[in-house]
């Protein structure tokens, strides 16, 4: 896949497998996520949304995450349960530049330049 943007790149550290994850921004600012299982990168999946920046990601209690800005510059997060959920707004968060996300005892940190 070609993108104009960063990857992200986050580990399961409690997957068996050790599965890396990897996210990208596609040149129409779609995100898409893949995953390696140890020998081989998966199909990328197409998260949603549309994103001018490059996105984040994070796996927090054993969930991946992806944090991305948006058009309107608000900050959105979807996670991965079965399947991708829809990308929700960080409330209050709007942002210049793309995000960050990370973990901390469970809790999920965006982290942003505001507006």
């Amino acid at each position: 896949m070609q993108s104009s943007h960063a990857p992200a790149l986050a580990a399961d550290p409690d997957n068996s497998e050790g599965s890396l994850y990897l996210a990208a921004v596609a040149l129409d600012g779609q995100t898409y996520v893949t995953a390696h299982n140890g020998s081989a990168w998966n199909r990328p999946v197409k998260v949603g949304g549309v994103t001018d920046c490059a996105p984040a990601l994070a796996v927090i209690n054993s969930r991946l995450h992806c944090a991305v800005r948006g058009l309107d510059s608000r900050i959105w997060v979807a996670s991965l349960g079965a399947t991708w959920g829809s990308f929700e707004p960080v409330p209050h968060a709007s942002s210049w530049s793309a995000p960050a996300i990370t973990a901390g005892n469970g809790t999920a940190y965006v982290a942003y330049q505001s507006t």
